[in-house]
């Protein structure tokens, strides 16, 4: 996280915050966009809002990067969806383990 993007190197994540409706099918009609587009989702983790009871913030962690086209595409009609919605950040991809 931070204010530069690091460019692409093909073997890259992207985190994303985004806030739904509190509606039965929400998170479900959220996560089409990903699902329709065959982007692999590699978490995805909720958090209660502060400001409102039953009201949750969603992370999710996706592998690509966010200057792609089909990512692009994804994250426009999610935040036609989400109330709120916030790129983290992209960034290479590690697999060491510490």
């Amino acid at each position: 996280i931070g204010k530069q993007t690091p460019q692409s190197t093909g073997d890259d994540k992207t985190t994303i915050c985004f806030l739904v409706n509190n509606r039965a099918g929400a998170l479900c009609d959220a996560l089409l966009p990903f699902k329709e587009r065959n982007i692999p989702i590699t978490m995805l983790e909720s958090r209660p809002s502060q400001s409102n009871n039953w009201e949750y913030y969603f992370y999710l962690d996706y592998l690509g990067h966010i200057s792609e086209p089909h990512f692009q595409d994804a994250l426009k009609k999610l935040n036609k969806i989400c109330l709120s919605l916030k790129v983290l950040g992209s960034y290479p991809t590690s697999n060491d383990i510490l």
